[in-house]
């Protein structure tokens, strides 16, 4: 008997792909040493790093440094 309550499908891959792109995900996989693909939670920290980086460099633009 299936369970009713599983998440198959689209649903199941969104809810892992957040679960491996999000940062909180990430520590919690690696600390129940559970992380499948540790080269990509690598990668996602990666984008992560240069989406941030780039849009601090965006919006917190200061011509006059004084």
């Amino acid at each position: 008997m299936k369970n009713p309550n599983y998440i198959s499908g689209t649903k199941r891959q969104i809810y892992e792909f957040m679960q491996d792109f999000t940062p909180g995900g990430q520590m919690l996989q690696i600390s129940d040493m559970d992380a499948e693909k540790p080269m990509m939670l690598a990668i996602y920290d990666g984008i992560i790093l240069l989406l941030v980086t780039g849009f601090g460099l965006i919006f917190f633009r200061r011509e006059d440094l004084k």
